[in-house]
């Protein structure tokens, strides 16, 4: 993916500021000046470039680059060693530039690794030492006309990814998915992750009891009597409203059963829940579930319900859904994702 121009994309703004978009480039750092490298230790080497920080949730993959157009040696029989630091620390040697008894080598570097940090800040830089004492250079300039070009540091996800922390780019995350091989009391949906805002499932689900049913879930496996919902139905080309309160799980729809006029109808929903993570206040979740039952007139119908759930202390983790009465069945499928 080539990387957005920052003067005609307005969410490629990056560094300590944040994040704004879900993009290639994570973070991008130059320098338009040489570096002398004086340092003959690994244990403190000489900084050659910063990245700005970034905060990561333990899951993004991502490639760290660094660009030189001329790296020189410390003089003969005197390398340049190249390592990446993460947080102050030595991550690992990423270059090296050779020397001989009989020349000192200047070579274009561009060195790459692909790694995963650890949740929280993370703060990258590339540093050299020598191989004993002297001076080596890394040459940096402005790149206007025969001048060297910036020496320059890139951050970049790796696709597939999770974005990290503080990205609002509204990217879907699939989580999971579930698909039945077999009759099945519920769909289970458990250690969600705590780090986006929003939260949807989308499905496909059919059931075994002889009559249709309605189809529910359950947050946090709570079946205390904390779910509120407001209904609005159309069916048969009549409208209607229902509410109900205090119940032992979330109404979303109905869900078509062995009544429907053969094996091939199924029902469809979707569910939202939004700012999902926070353990503060009640949530507010809202569905839309289609159920084609037969193709005769009063056999279709849509309803679109919202609802509460009226618990706090933690945010929700675990959502798991099943019908009424009876099985889901073969082959209902439930895909789970995430989004800020």
């Amino acid at each position: 993916m080539p990387t957005p121009n920052p003067a005609s994309t307005d969410w490629v703004p990056l560094g300590p500021g944040g994040i704004v978009g879900v993009t290639d480039e994570l973070a991008y750092a130059e320098y338009q000046n040489n570096v002398t490298i004086s340092s003959a230790s690994s244990a403190s080497p000489t900084n050659i470039i910063t990245a700005p920080s970034i905060t990561f949730d333990g899951v993004t993959k991502v490639v760290i680059e660094f660009c030189c157009m001329a790296v020189q040696a410390g003089g003969t029989n005197n390398p340049i060693n190249l390592v990446l630091v993460d947080n102050g620390a030595n991550a690992g040697q990423i270059g090296f530039v050779n020397s001989t008894a009989t020349g000192v080598s200047s070579i274009t570097v561009l060195a790459q690794r692909e790694i995963t940090p650890s949740a929280g800040a993370h703060t990258f830089a590339v540093a050299g030492y020598l191989g004993s004492a002297g001076s080596g250079f890394c040459y940096g300039g402005n790149g206007a006309g025969i001048n060297n070009s910036p020496m320059f540091i890139r951050i970049r996800r790796v696709s597939p990814y999770v974005p990290p922390l503080g990205i609002s780019g509204g990217d879907l995350v699939k989580l999971q998915e579930q698909i039945l091989g077999g009759a099945q009391a519920t769909m289970d949906f458990q250690n969600l992750p705590q780090t986006y805002k929003h939260l949807m499932f989308k499905g496909y689900v059919r059931g075994d009891n002889a009559a249709m049913q309605q189809f529910q879930c359950r947050f946090n496996n709570n079946s205390a009597g904390v779910y509120d919902y407001q209904s609005l139905t159309a069916a048969g080309g009549t409208a209607s409203a229902a509410e109900g309160y205090g119940g032992t799980n979330a109404y979303l729809g109905d869900v078509n059963t062995a009544s429907s006029g053969d094996a091939h109808y199924y029902s469809v929903f979707e569910l939202l829940i939004n700012n999902y993570a926070q353990a503060t206040h009640y949530f507010t979740w809202q569905s839309m579930m289609a159920t084609y039952v037969n193709a005769t007139t009063g056999n279709q119908r849509i309803r679109h319900h919202m609802g509460g759930y009226r618990a706090t202390g933690s945010g929700i983790n675990r959502v798991t859904f099943f019908a009424a009465a009876g099985n889901l069945i073969a082959p209902s499928i439930i895909d789970c994702y995430a989004y800020n």
